[in-house]
């Protein structure tokens, strides 16, 4: 298992529990950590080639910043990617 994918499983499962708490979960923040993860997620599978899984978290992003970001990864080539994240 590597390193990003423990961090975005690890952000997964506080995320999960930090629902239990309105307190926390209502607050506008909570929300674009979700979304955060699911960008993690969708560069993750990028990264592994698997595209169809990426897309499909593409299209569970709302409109903005995240979603361009992730739209303009599935427009550059790979190795380009992997140069930028590194």
């Amino acid at each position: 298992i590597s390193h990003k994918e423990l961090t975005i499983k690890e952000l997964e499962r506080w995320s999960k529990e930090m629902k239990e708490y309105p307190e926390i979960s209502d607050k506008k923040g909570f929300q674009i950590l979700q979304n955060q993860i699911i960008y993690l997620k969708g560069m993750f599978f990028l990264m592994k080639g698997d595209i169809l899984t990426a897309f499909n978290y593409y299209l569970k992003l709302p409109f903005g910043k995240v979603k361009l970001k992730l739209l303009i990864s599935f427009l550059l080539p790979l190795k380009i990617i992997k140069l930028l994240k590194t």
